[in-house]
């Protein structure tokens, strides 16, 4: 009979995480995650590749192509 061995949810944590490293290493150039107050979207930069800004501060909400369902990964764009 098989063993059943029990992984810690920080272990799961960690091992999922690590897949999402290995994933991002072929993460399509011109876009990057942004977060705020718990929302995760995914944007896409300038044709120069740069983080395209509003002109009165934040992220410009028309370069936002994705934005990841219910809070899926839950997120903060505060400081530490």
């Amino acid at each position: 009979m098989a063993k059943t061995i029990k992984i810690a949810p920080e272990e799961q944590a960690i091992a999922w995480a690590k897949k999402l490293e290995k994933l991002l290493l072929n993460y399509p150039k011109g876009h990057w995650l942004f977060s705020a107050s718990g929302s995760l979207s995914l944007l896409k930069t300038d044709v120069e590749g740069n983080r395209v800004i509003a002109k009165h501060g934040g992220v410009d909400q028309d370069y936002k192509i994705y934005k990841f369902s219910n809070n899926i990964i839950e997120n903060d764009g505060g400081d530490w």
